[in-house]
């Protein structure tokens, strides 16, 4: 405004707060708001199919097209700083004149990268004549309830998305904003025990609550995927997108991983909404599950010995030896920045212990 080119003129009758509104609905990679519909079954009632079944509408379900967030990537500088757009094997030579060495770590350069690219070129061949690069975008996918709230039942269920295109050194810095949202899981409301009373005449049983579970972990994916109408596309022929440094390339999406506990597991094993999208593509969903080392590991096999050997010490003079137990503990120095932290509290009591803090101890 202090620019001697600056009209008043150009801006009477500007209204701040509706062009703020429009601005955020012009925002390709903005969220939408979306109603979930999963179907309510019941012993002793068939359907002809499950579309004919009663249903039941969560409301308030808010998510982003995983193509948008794409195409926001691409135009953004980290992809000309930071994505590596092709895969290849790393390899070490050492001084000593041996052998040369295969190095592991990175998701642009394991075998399952080089696997999905020789995989997409097959399947895009025919479109080697426009002379667009071709790069796969290995979607690493996330979600996991959390606890929002010391006291009430406030939670929240995300979805993000990594690439695995980028350093998992990258990746991992909260400070370069590299986990995408895609969508939050709406939780069963309790309500559902109403309506299904209203419509079969009884309440629901605990192996049907189960199932409705289960059924919302599947229709989340199967709503994110059919109201993608570009997802398809992106992942048998590719999106021809333009990218930061000006140049278009045909961009084919590969789902490279999905990190979730073992509940969520559990609710993607049988009818899967990805195999039903993209089992005709050759997908296969068990190869993205990764190994969960956290509940596998610290606060799973670590933490039950753990505790395991607190009750033996409590079994064997009461509190002297859980004492003696957390004063070496809090002796235990720190070490590195943020390796091992120190212990200020009693470890035997494990009070909101976090799986760093089972490391630690460990």
């Amino acid at each position: 405004m202090s620019q001697p080119w600056f009209s008043l003129e150009d801006v009477r009758g500007l209204d701040i707060r509706r062009e703020l509104r429009r601005l955020d609905e012009y925002l390709e990679s903005g969220w939408n708001d979306g109603v979930i519909r999963i179907p309510l079954p019941c012993k002793g009632h068939a359907y002809a199919s499950e579309s004919e079944a009663p249903f039941f509408e969560i409301e308030q379900f808010w998510y982003r097209r995983m193509t948008d967030i794409i195409r926001a990537e691409v135009l953004s500088s980290s992809f000309v700083h930071y994505w590596h757009i092709k895969p290849y094997r790393l390899m070490f030579k050492p001084d000593d004149g041996g052998p040369a060495k295969r190095v592991w770590g990175e998701a642009y350069t394991s075998d399952r990268a080089l696997d999905l690219e020789e995989e997409i070129y097959l399947s895009t061949a025919h479109f080697a004549e426009d002379g667009l690069e071709v790069v796969p975008i290995y979607v690493m996918k996330w979600s996991d309830s959390t606890h929002l709230a010391e006291f009430g039942d406030a939670s929240s269920w995300p979805i993000y998305v990594f690439f695995g295109n980028m350093s998992k050194h990258i990746r991992s810095r909260p400070t370069m904003y590299c986990a995408h949202h895609l969508a939050y899981i709406c939780s069963l409301p309790d309500k559902i025990r109403d309506h299904y009373k209203e419509v079969y005449g009884q309440a629901p049983t605990d192996d049907v609550m189960t199932h409705l579970r289960r059924e919302l972990f599947q229709a989340v994916w199967r709503f994110l995927i059919e109201n993608d109408p570009d997802l398809d596309t992106a992942y048998r022929s590719g999106l021809v997108l333009p990218c930061h440094d000006g140049r278009s390339r045909r961009f084919v999406i590969r789902f490279y991983t999905y990190g979730m506990d073992y509940p969520e597991r559990i609710m993607g094993r049988v009818c899967n909404a990805f195999s039903e999208a993209f089992g005709e593509y050759g997908f296969n969903m068990f190869k993205l599950i990764t190994n969960d080392i956290l509940h596998e590991s610290e606060v799973g096999e670590w933490k039950r010995i753990f505790t395991h050997l607190v009750r033996i010490l409590e079994a064997f003079d009461g509190n002297n030896s859980t004492s003696i137990l957390n004063k070496r503990y809090r002796q235990v120095p720190t070490f590195g920045h943020g390796t091992i932290r120190r212990f200020s509290n009693d470890v035997s009591a494990m009070r909101k212990l976090a799986g760093r803090d089972f490391e630690d101890m460990l």
